[in-house]
């Protein structure tokens, strides 16, 4: 009968803390969406206020950037920009490839569209 109290004890001492380490794991998921909101929500503020921002009002840089979204089919420079972003991504980040094309918000087809135009 001791023995049994002790196990029935010990089992109510593991469901509590289980119970415990759940409510933390889920204050800290929480946490976490709320960061990832919060960081998205900065991220696309930050592109809308670049996107907008005038030409000539754009750092080097910043322009460089613009430009890689634009491929010019006279030339694989704009190509090798890219996918040196994306290369750069990859490296940062270690992730596939289709990802490090969606971080670095260059489309996949690049090379493909460039050879068909």
């Amino acid at each position: 009968m001791a023995e049994s109290e002790a196990d029935f004890e010990e089992l109510a001492n593991l469901v509590s803390t289980k119970d415990e380490v759940i409510k933390n794991v889920e204050r800290r998921l929480l946490q976490a969406k709320k960061l990832i909101a919060d960081l998205k929500a900065e991220v696309q503020s930050l592109r809308s206020r670049n996107d907008h921002q005038e030409p000539e009002q754009q750092t080097p840089e910043q322009r460089s950037e613009a430009e890689i979204g634009r491929v010019n089919s006279h030339s694989l420079s704009s190509i090798h920009s890219r996918y040196v972003k994306v290369l750069q991504v990859i490296h940062d980040n270690r992730c596939s490839m289709a990802n490090a094309f969606r971080l670095a918000g260059c489309p996949r087809s690049t090379v493909q569209d460039f050879v068909a135009s």
